[in-house]
């Protein structure tokens, strides 16, 4: 787990907040590698892209990242 410390201490109602709902659940993201994480992501980015293009009738373009360009 990353060590934020240098950024501050958590703020007073952070502290509330754990005190009356306690930690954060743990997630499955917690134990993904980064790499898997980001492609995760962009699967799920070129799946909505590919869903919306075909709604608006551009199913024969191609969405092109922008660092191709």
């Amino acid at each position: 787990m990353a060590n934020f410390s240098s950024f501050g201490h958590p703020s007073m109602e952070w502290n509330e907040h754990v005190e009356k709902y306690g930690p954060a659940p743990e997630t499955p993201i917690g134990k993904m590698s980064a790499l898997a994480i980001q492609r995760s992501t962009n699967a799920g980015r070129e799946e909505a892209s590919a869903k919306q293009m075909k709604i608006e009738g551009n199913s024969t373009l191609k969405v092109v990242p922008a660092a191709w360009v």
